[in-house]
């Protein structure tokens, strides 16, 4: 399978991208060949031990997951394109199915949580406020910072 990867576009200054990867596919073990199965997953030392035809038995990737920073610190009006670059990067990747976590900056206190479509992100973002967002610490995570002022 494919592995997801955030759309790609210019980056403004205060923008940084970092991706901590996501994880492939891992031989689970072999199993003995099936009409369908495709060649690349032959297992050539395996076949030729065995004398037949056998194929990795694969196991399927974790689903790719997405940690959306958005910092708003900075000119009201690179803030609120800042907004408005995550709100289409969180969109885009709901829409490919990849699971969203967007950490925010709210009245309260920082704020990291789940988005769940498109109206749940506009009034998270609604609710951000400049101020620094929380710190993430996502193992395995794609990571995407959208700030509205440059990067240090």
């Amino acid at each position: 399978p494919r592995q997801w990867q955030p759309p790609v576009h210019q980056e403004s200054p205060g923008e940084t991208a970092a991706s901590a990867g996501v994880g492939g596919d891992r031989v689970r073990g072999v199993r003995e060949y099936s009409p369908g199965d495709p060649l690349r997953l032959v297992h050539w030392p395996a076949t030729a031990r065995h004398g037949q035809i056998v194929v990795k038995e694969l196991e399927h990737p974790e689903r790719p997951h997405l940690d959306v920073v958005v910092d708003l610190r900075g000119a009201s009006a690179a803030a609120e394109a800042a907004a408005e670059r995550a709100m289409g990067l969180v969109c885009s990747a709901l829409e490919d199915g990849v699971d969203v976590t967007l950490h925010t900056a709210e009245a309260g206190g920082p704020r990291s949580a789940p988005v769940l479509g498109p109206v749940d992100t506009g009034r998270r973002l609604a609710r951000a406020v400049p101020a620094e967002p929380p710190p993430v610490d996502s193992p395995g995570h794609i990571v995407r910072i959208v700030a509205g002022h440059p990067a240090p």
